[in-house]
């Protein structure tokens, strides 16, 4: 075999040690399984010429422990990347109009206003489209002007969980060629 290649019992042992550590962390799922194989292959491959032979361990153990060591700090990194997102992130309830001061906290959503009788059926054919529990979210901002917020709060939802199906009637309005009606979501 050429200087550069891995011998098969390197690929067989990189293989089970991120088939485990994929089924131990989900966080590791998002990567393909190919590419975590690759990089445990790199990564060993810069670190075997510190295999001594002399500590009593044999060179499958100790690249299993070196694996190991670099899953494990692979995991961490992940983990401290979705931490650091989740902590900067901005909150879905406050506005992105630098201008507005004011959060959606307090923001009153007006019901929708139709003046072309043609508006009112397609609004209500769009309605009939949408889910239950959007259709609900619909009725809360429509009659009883609440904010994001509020509706999570009545629904006991994440406010990111109404976020993400205001953003899904949106696109279902949209498609069906309302979207100057949206003005309230």
């Amino acid at each position: 075999m050429g200087r550069n290649r891995c011998e098969s019992w390197e690929i067989a042992i990189a293989k089970r040690r991120v088939d485990n550590w994929r089924k131990k962390w989900d966080i590791l799922r998002f990567d393909d399984f190919e590419d975590l194989v690759h990089d445990c292959l790199v990564y060993w491959y810069e670190v075997k010429k510190d295999y001594d032979p002399s500590r009593g361990a044999s060179q499958k153990t100790f690249m299993a422990g070196v694996l190991e060591m670099y899953l494990s700090h692979r995991k961490d990194a992940l983990l401290r990347k979705k931490r650091k997102a989740f902590f900067e992130a901005k909150s879905l309830d406050e506005f992105f109009d630098e201008d507005s001061d004011s959060s959606s906290e307090n923001r009153k959503y007006e019901p929708f206003v139709f003046e072309d009788p043609k508006t009112r059926i397609d609004v209500s054919v769009v309605i009939q489209k949408l889910e239950p529990h959007q259709k609900e979210i619909c009725r809360l901002i429509q009659s009883e002007g609440m904010s994001f917020n509020q509706i999570s709060k009545h629904l006991n939802k994440h406010h990111s969980y109404v976020y993400r199906e205001v953003v899904r009637i949106r696109e279902v309005f949209e498609r069906e060629g309302l979207k100057d009606y949206l003005r309230n979501f």
